[in-house]
């Protein structure tokens, strides 16, 4: 059983920032964090009615309760027989052709790293799928970022409205980096982990 407290559509129904909102409340902005992430093992009470009253909300309204998810378990997507019509490898911890093996006849691959290499072999993972798209099936692509503030304002008031919203498997004070970077590398995450300072 998980119960959650989702505060981010009714702060974005009440036009309210995260700092706004723990003022009033009377809470750090790091234990909002700690409310809207998942993270959070209890609740007071006057919290809780903290909270109510300032979204002029019921607890129902914030509290959902959802059943436990399944065990998480680690699959392999390339030894497997599922086809997929686009991969955003962020890792790049799989060769190219065990990618290409993973997508459909006309499926694209995004790649988005670069990393598992070194010197030449670095510059040699980072052009060769450039260089064999055009005379493959798939679309090999390379993760090109050109950010606009446009673009970001646009991105930060879907995050606000609670349109988008990221998945944050962990939190780590400042003083616990170390366990956090451990944690990553043991390929555990299955969202963000966040580092706070």
């Amino acid at each position: 059983m998980a119960v959650t407290v989702e505060l981010d559509v009714m702060l974005a129904r009440r036009k309210m920032s995260v700092g706004d909102f723990a003022n009033a409340v009377g809470i750090t902005p790091a234990n909002v964090a700690v409310l809207k992430n998942g993270r959070a093992r209890a609740i007071r009470f006057t919290t809780l009615d903290s909270i109510c009253r300032v979204l002029d909300c019921q607890p129902g309204d914030i509290l959902r309760w959802t059943a436990d998810p399944p065990a998480y378990t680690r699959e392999d997507f390339t030894r497997g027989t599922a086809r997929y019509d686009l991969i955003l490898d962020n890792v790049e911890n799989h060769s190219l052709a065990d990618c290409r093996r993973a997508l459909a006849p006309d499926g694209t691959l995004v790649l988005n790293s670069g990393t598992g290499a070194g010197g030449l072999g670095l510059l040699v993972r980072l052009i060769r799928p450039i260089v064999m798209s055009p005379f493959v099936r798939h679309s090999l692509r390379r993760f090109l970022s050109n950010p606009k503030r446009e673009d970001l304002e646009v991105l930060t008031s879907m995050v606000e409205e609670g349109a988008v919203r990221p998945v944050i498997d962990a939190t780590y004070p400042l003083s616990e980096a170390a366990a956090a970077l451990r944690y990553i590398e043991a390929g555990h995450a299955r969202g963000k982990v966040v580092v706070a300072i």
